[in-house]
């Protein structure tokens, strides 16, 4: 069911306004050009970076895996440094974009997911896998968890990941006071027209999707099995996690 209804609600956003929904923007992006140069610069704030703290120099045996590609915004941008990128997307409207955009480069593969996992993405297969405003988007907890074991399965061993998650309920009514994630909805204590305080139910949809605590991401990712895992808030709204499968 999810599966379908992720396929259908995304493959509708691809048909209306494909770049505004991998990468919304207040008033559109008026050139595709403008749309790509985005993904470079998403690239240059966490990517690189990343490969230079770990003393990652990618060369053209190199693989990586970006997780929701959409239209192969951030593909483009890492086919730029690394041998070979695979693109995976439970759209195949997103892909069959993607493949239209991207038929210049060579050293990139386009896949479409299923919605809960990689396949049909091998073991051990990539060395780096990243996902930039995608699991924001997964209405269940243990959907989005199933990818953290997922990310291990296809990683080399010593293979790194880093990936961002929603921290803090999406579309509430007021400030948030005070919340909790459980599987397919949060609670919260909002402040309701800045001084009244009010409880909220809100189920997650594929827009504002689940919500997680970095303590609980934490313990998730080390309970998979990865090592060296660090988890930080960007802002309150999103967080990242960056991890390493074992040698």
């Amino acid at each position: 069911m999810q599966e379908t209804t992720m396929r259908k609600d995304w493959d509708g956003r691809a048909q209306d306004d494909a770049l505004f929904w991998v990468m919304s923007k207040k008033d559109g992006w008026k050139t595709k050009e403008d749309y790509y140069a985005s993904g470079r610069a998403d690239v240059e704030k966490y990517v690189l970076p990343f490969f230079a703290r770990h003393g990652i120099a990618p060369d053209d045996r190199f693989t990586a895996l970006d997780i929701g590609c959409g239209t192969g915004r951030l593909v483009r941008a890492l086919a730029a440094h690394c041998g070979h990128v695979t693109g995976i997307d439970i759209s195949t409207e997103m892909i069959k974009r993607a493949r239209e955009d991207n038929a210049h480069l060579t050293n990139v593969e386009w896949v479409v997911g299923d919605g809960t996992g990689l396949r049909p993405c091998p073991d051990a297969g990539v060395d780096f896998c990243f996902s930039f405003i995608v699991f924001q988007h997964i209405p269940s907890k243990r959907v989005v968890t199933s990818y953290f074991r997922e990310i291990l399965r296809v990683l080399k061993p010593g293979g790194r990941a880093k990936f961002q998650l929603r921290g803090t309920p999406g579309n509430p009514p007021g400030k948030v006071l005070w919340y909790k994630g459980f599987n397919t909805f949060y609670i919260a204590l909002t402040l309701w027209r800045r001084f009244l305080p009010l409880p909220w139910i809100h189920r997650y949809d594929t827009v504002y999707g689940a919500c997680f605590a970095r303590t609980e991401v934490q313990k998730a990712l080390e309970a998979v099995g990865f090592d060296e895992v660090s988890t930080y808030h960007e802002t309150d709204r999103y967080l990242w996690a960056e991890v390493r499968k074992p040698r």
